[in-house]
């Protein structure tokens, strides 16, 4: 169920706004959990430069030396990114579901 009030949690790092790539997803895809690293392979790390560029487009949380929230599904920790608003929105455009459309609403009005 999306949240209205508080539908993702922003974090701000060097005066830039970021989101948390697993809350993201579990907003989006809400009963595809399974699917993460899948899903990070296919949108964040795999793509050409020119869609999506480390250190421009993605961080870490240790580079950003925020302790990311502890994640575990499986035993297996999760790999967490902070990733901009501006390509958490491209993110939500590729989607294409309501979820998205929602999330989407809510970054715009932060730029």
């Amino acid at each position: 169920m999306f949240r209205e009030t508080t539908p993702i949690k922003v974090y701000i790092f060097k005066d830039a706004s970021y989101v948390s790539s697993v809350e993201l997803f579990q907003i989006i895809f809400p009963y595809s959990n399974n699917y993460y690293a899948q899903w990070v392979r296919m949108n964040i790390t795999k793509q050409p430069q020119e869609l999506s560029c480390k250190g421009v487009d993605y961080i870490f949380f240790a580079d950003a030396g925020i302790k990311p929230p502890q994640r575990i599904k499986g035993g297996k920790k999760r790999m967490d990114y902070l990733l901009t608003v501006v390509f958490a929105i491209q993110l939500c455009y590729q989607a294409k579901n309501f979820q998205s459309k929602n999330v989407k609403d809510f970054l715009l009005k932060l730029i």
